[in-house]
């Protein structure tokens, strides 16, 4: 699972979260032999600024990952360099993919965070981790559960920061779950704007509840009280651009409400779809949550199995959430570790659930 240290407070999603970060990850029935990162040096797809001032696409079109029958692999790394001599605003990104890719997420990072070539390789060869890739840049896209198109677009204006020699990288959790191999395909394209053009930057915010315990035969919902004020220096100050959910199959819904000030109690975000579609949503105009003093974040899911569900890939559950918002920093919210759940009541065949979340902001390249 992934993991991000604040003191001993130990996050799985890190800067964004996702499927897989560790060296214990599945690597059953996926052909790696062209994992090497050797064969491209990144960047045979990508447009460059020529200095015209206009909008310009960077798009990357990696190897085909060969999956073979219920193989599954949370271990593989996907980067191209855009070979940019300037900062790139992007606007939106957009991603391509087959049957089989469950989830990934992407970073911005320098050429020598994980050195080694681009294209495909195996992420703990290069010691990767999603702290290590938030921390050496930041955050640009994470992909809904098993949705094979998606698009990430800002409004007009707004706009996320790479900085010069930006390397995109990208890790990828595979699944086949049918009868039959399957070969997954993943294009990125970034659609950059003009500097003069911009004028919002977003920063990422990251939520996270690790200590799963989801009931056989119920129905459960977590809950997570997020108070920024510490981490923000004072109250919020920003608004919410976009967020994108993340939960596997037995997941229904996932809220986030605001705490204190003059919208208390508002919901601002809730979805009740199961995975396979894109659950991103942009928000224009985007909404102002300043004089708040945290967010609610809520996940709930049905698991008609005999067996209890807990925090992890495969046939185990997550709930995460990204979020981009106007402020100067970014921000990462959770709890410590595992052992923090705990069961408020249970009314109705459904298990309410809580465990305490602490902020940890972080500034971005």
């Amino acid at each position: 699972m992934l993991r991000f240290a604040m003191g001993s407070l130990v996050l799985s999603f890190a800067l964004l979260g996702g499927c897989g970060d560790d060296d214990t990850a599945t690597d059953t029935g996926v052909d790696t032999s062209a994992d090497t990162g050797a064969a491209d040096t990144g960047g045979s797809d990508t447009f460059v600024d020529t200095g015209t001032g206009e909008p310009v696409t960077y798009s990357e079109t990696f190897e085909p990952i060969e999956i073979g029958v219920r193989g599954e692999d949370s271990n593989i790394c996907l980067s191209w360099a855009l070979g940019n001599e300037e900062p790139i605003w992007v606007n939106t990104v957009r991603m391509e993919a087959g049957p089989g890719l469950h989830h990934s997420n992407w970073f911005y990072v320098q050429e020598d965070t994980y050195p080694g070539g681009h294209g495909r390789w195996r992420c703990t060869d290069r010691g990767f981790s999603s702290l290590g890739a938030g921390a050496a840049g930041g955050v640009v896209f994470a992909q809904s559960t098993q949705a094979e198109e998606e698009a990430q677009a800002f409004p007009e204006g707004v706009a996320i920061r790479l900085p010069p020699n930006t390397v995109i990288l990208g890790q990828v959790h595979v699944l086949n779950i049918t009868p039959e191999p399957q070969r997954p395909q993943v294009t990125m394209h970034l659609d950059s704007v003009p500097e003069s053009q911009v004028e919002t930057r977003l920063n990422g915010v990251a939520f996270d509840y690790l200590d799963l315990e989801i009931k056989a035969r119920s129905r459960s919902e977590f809950t997570m009280d997020c108070d920024f004020t510490a981490a923000n220096g004072g109250p919020i100050d920003f608004s919410l651009y976009y967020i994108l959910p993340h939960y596997h199959a037995l997941g229904e819904k996932l809220e986030l409400e605001v705490i204190g000030g003059p919208n208390d109690g508002e919901r601002v975000f809730a979805v009740n779809s199961g995975i396979g579609e894109p659950l991103g949503e942009v928000f224009d105009p985007p909404i102002d949550l300043s004089g708040a003093t945290g967010l609610r974040f809520t996940c709930g899911y049905d698991n008609p199995t005999d067996s209890n569900v807990g925090y992890g890939i495969g046939d185990q559950e997550m709930c995460l959430a990204l979020a981009f918002i106007d402020s100067r920093r970014g921000f990462i919210a959770g709890h410590a570790d595992f052992e923090q759940n705990a069961e408020v009541r249970n009314e109705d065949g459904v298990s309410y659930n809580e465990a305490p979340c602490s902020v940890l902001p972080y500034r971005p390249r």
